[in-house]
C-alpha cells in the first residue's frame, strides 16, 4: 500500500504474518514550550500507525534548526520531550537526520509492525458503522487563539497535554474489534478527513455536532461560513445539500460526482451575530506545500460580502499578514472590501516579523491590544 492510495501510511508486507507501516511527519512549533513541543511532534507521527491498525517499533528523528538564531539548549528540550513520548510509546530511537535551516522544524520517521490481515485504511466504510473519536476536537481552533495571544493559561495547558498524548490505549482497545476503517484527524479537520474517506465509497456518514467531543466549547459558524464550507465542498468534486433539521442545527450532505451517494457529513449550529470579526491567522495554511489551505483561505475571504452588514471587522495575524501584501490572491478583493467602507487591521509586529511592513498594500497598522480589544467588542469571532 502507496503512491497509489493516499492513507495515513505505507505498508509493505514481508511475510504472511508480518506487514511494515512506514511515515513520516514533521511540523513547526505549535506550542512554546521546546519540551511540548517535542511531545507533540512525536505523538503526531506515531499516530499514524495506530491510525492504520499497527504498532509503532522504531523511529528517527528528523530536525531542521536555526543555530545561528536559537540556542542549542532548545533543541535538546524539544529531543527530551520527544524520546520521552517514544519511550512512552515503546518506541526505540534508532538514529536521525538534521539540518541547518531558518524555520524550527521536528518530527519523526516512525516504522511499525500489523499482520497483513489487520491493516486499516479509511476507505472501507461499512453501512451501521459508529463513528468513535479518541480524542475531543478543536485543537486548531485553540492554537490559533495562543498565537493571537487571546486563550487563556488553563486552556492553553489543557490542550497542550491533549495534543501530547498518545493513541496507544485506544489503539490497544481498537486492536479488539473488527474495525471497518480508521483515520488520523489532523489538519483538515472531521469533515476534511470524513470527506476522504467517503469519496468513491458509496457510504454516507451522518454527524451530530451536539455529540463531538470537544476540547473547548468555541462557536464560530454563522449563515455565511455555513455557505462558505458549502461552495469549499463544491470546490473540491462534491455536490453539497443544506437543510434545516429543527429550529437550531442545519445539515450540510456531501456526495461524490453521482447524486446517488448522499452522505450526511455535518450538523452546525446557526448563530445569531450582530458584530462579526473575522480574525485571519493563516497559520502553516498555504504557504508551503499546503496548497488545499490556500484554496479554503482564498475561497472564504472572496466571498466575505455576502456575510453583509455583520461584518465588522477583519483581521489579519501571523501568517495571515502575507495576504496583505503585493502579489497577494486576494488583495484586489481586500481594497474593494475597505473601499466599500470595511475596517482592515494588520498586525504590525508579525509585519516586522516577516520585514514585510513596506510591503503591506491594505488595512490600517496596528498593536495585538487593539487586536485584543476588538475581538472582545464583537459579538463573534471567525477564525480561519
Amino acid at each position: 500500500m502507496g503512491l497509489e492510495r493516499a492513507d495515513d501510511a505505507g505498508v509493505y508486507r514481508v511475510s504472511d504474518a508480518l506487514a511494515l507501516i512506514q511515515t513520516v511527519d514533521f511540523f513547526t512549533p505549535v506550542v512554546d514550550d521546546p519540551y511540548w513541543f517535542g511531545q507533540i511532534a512525536a505523538a503526531n507521527a506515531l499516530s499514524d500507525v495506530y491510525a492504520m491498525g499497527g504498532v509503532p517499533k522504531t523511529a528517527m528523528n528528523l530536525v531542521a534548526f536555526p543555530v545561528k538564531e536559537m540556542d542549542l539548549s532548545i533543541l535538546r528540550q524539544i529531543i527530551q520531550g520527544g524520546l520521552d513520548k517514544m519511550t512512552e510509546a515503546g518506541v526505540v530511537l534508532v538514529g536521525g537526520h538534521s539540518i541547518e535551516d531558518k524555520e524550527l522544524k521536528y518530527g519523526l520517521s516512525v516504522t511499525g509492525f500489523v499482520h497483513p490481515d489487520r491493516v486499516l485504511t479509511k476507505k472501507n466504510l461499512q453501512p451501521g458503522d459508529r463513528l468513535i473519536l479518541t480524542k475531543p476536537l478543536g485543537t486548531g481552533i485553540v492554537n490559533t487563539a495562543v498565537k493571537a495571544g487571546m486563550a487563556p493559561p488553563e486552556l492553553v495547558e489543557q490542550v497542550t497535554r491533549l495534543m501530547a498524548a498518545l493513541n496507544r490505549t485506544a489503539a490497544e482497545v481498537m486492536a479488539r474489534f473488527d474495525v471497518s476503517a480508521c483515520t488520523d484527524v489532523t489538519g483538515f479537520g472531521l469533515l476534511g478527513h470524513l470527506a476522504e474517506m467517503v469519496s468513491g465509497s458509496g457510504r454516507g456518514v451522518r454527524i451530530d455536532s451536539r455529540k463531538v467531543p470537544m476540547a473547548v466549547k468555541v462557536i464560530v459558524d454563522n449563515a455565511a461560513s455555513q455557505q462558505n464550507v458549502q461552495r469549499f465542498l463544491e470546490s473540491q468534486g462534491f455536490q453539497v445539500t443544506m437543510e434545516r433539521q429543527g429550529p437550531d442545527y442545519m445539515v450540510i450532505g456531501t456526495c461524490r460526482s453521482d447524486p446517488g451517494e448522499h452522505a450526511r457529513a455535518a450538523t452546525v449550529p446557526e448563530v445569531d451575530a450582530k458584530k462579526i470579526m473575522v480574525l485571519c491567522a493563516a497559520d502553516r495554511m498555504g504557504f508551503g506545500d499546503d496548497d488545499l489551505g490556500l484554496k479554503l483561505m482564498v475561497n472564504f475571504l472572496r466571498t466575505l460580502k455576502e456575510m453583509g452588514p455583520e461584518l465588522w471587522r477583519l483581521v489579519f495575524v501571523n501568517n495571515g499578514v502575507k495576504l496583505t501584501i503585493d502579489g497577494s490572491e486576494v488583495l484586489a478583493d481586500l481594497k474593494a472590501y475597505e473601499n466599500a467602507g470595511l475596517k482592515i487591521l494588520v498586525c504590525g509586529t508579525c509585519l516586522n516579523h516577516f520585514k514585510l511592513l513596506e510591503r503591506k498594500q491594505v488595512g490600517e497598522t496596528t498593536n495585538m491590544l487593539d487586536i485584543v480589544t476588538a475581538a472582545q467588542l464583537a459579538d463573534k469571532v471567525i477564525t480561519i
